[in-house]
């Protein structure tokens, strides 16, 4: 993540895998864990500000489903 990460994608994302009804195939559980460079908090161009769950060099590619990267707003 960085500063000026468009808020919204994130928050849409996790809500359709994480939800236990409806439409997102549910045959495993998944874990939303954000990340960054230097596990640093970062305002979205919302104004929100997100502490990262871990650093970059703390993830464990072997259980590693997806990655998802936010898109930025335009400045």
């Amino acid at each position: 993540m960085c500063d000026g990460i468009a808020d919204w994608e994130m928050a849409l994302t996790a809500a359709m895998i994480l939800k236990t009804r409806g439409d997102f195939p549910k045959n495993k559980t998944y874990n939303f864990v954000t990340f960054s460079l230097d596990k640093q908090s970062v305002k979205t161009m919302g104004g929100i500000n997100i502490l990262p769950d871990i650093g970059i060099d703390e993830i464990d590619i072997s259980k590693v489903a997806m990655v998802i990267l936010p898109g930025r707003g335009y400045i």
